[in-house]
């Protein structure tokens, strides 16, 4: 599928009654709020751990538009944390239109206990440490693989147990992220484009380029990965 036509500055239609949330103080997180700021949304709720970041952002926005910008102070390795402010959320809105989760960090040594420190093997759902034992040593770049595979088949389970969510994918480009030459493109396009213009669940790379599924039987492997999910978070419903 041929990529779209989309600017930054025409492409976004009017946005004034609508509301997001996106992840991120920094990188294409920050040069997507401000994209979607220009159009003065009702509200923009965005979340990380670095408040100083947090403010700066809201001040560079409040000079250029009337949005309201709103900081939910999160750290994604905590699941506890995501849980207030979920809360934090849920107390100050009852509307949503759009919810956009952008990656953090890049092949990292593994460091949070609430996730398996050697990823999880995707045919069997099961940490390595339980089917091959100890002496597996994962790389950190296949870690990365696993997590980036994750991204993609969570939206193909969540389009077919809730199709009036459109659930989509969306990869940013090969760009260096503090430069924000043109990394947010392909996800605030995903976020503002009609939505008859996307395929619930599909996966896209720039700019709106509609791509093949990630593997052999992604529905199954997806409806696995999400059951798996939903066992590890039960202590947190």
């Amino acid at each position: 599928m041929p990529e779209v036509s989309f600017d930054l500055e025409t492409s976004i239609p009017d946005l004034s009654l609508d509301a997001f949330i996106y992840t991120g103080t920094t990188g294409l997180g920050a040069g997507a709020i401000s994209s979607l700021a220009a159009k003065n949304p009702a509200k923009i709720f965005f979340n990380g751990r670095n408040k100083a970041k947090a403010d700066e952002l809201i001040s560079q926005v409040k000079g250029t538009s009337s949005t309201e910008l709103v900081f939910l102070e999160c750290d994604l390795s905590s699941l506890t944390s995501v849980q207030q402010a979920a809360k934090q959320f849920l107390a100050q809105s009852d509307r949503l239109d759009v919810l956009m989760c952008n990656a953090g960090i890049m092949a990292t040594p593994p460091a949070h206990a609430t996730a398996p420190a050697s990823g999880i093997e995707f045919d069997s759902l099961k940490t390595p440490q339980e089917s091959l034992g100890p002496f597996y040593q994962p790389s950190k770049f296949m870690r990365y693989g696993q997590s980036k595979l994750a991204n993609l088949l969570y939206p193909i389970e969540l389009a077919i147990r809730y199709p009036s969510i459109t659930s989509v994918s969306v990869h940013p480009g090969f760009i260096q992220t503090q430069l924000l030459t043109k990394g947010p493109y392909n996800q605030v396009w995903a976020a503002t484009t009609p939505k008859e213009n996307l395929k619930n669940g599909a996966y896209y790379e720039p700019f709106g380029k509609l791509m093949p599924p990630p593997t052999k039987d992604p529905a199954g492997l997806a409806k696995k990965l999400y059951g798996w999910t939903e066992q590890e978070l039960a202590a947190f419903e």
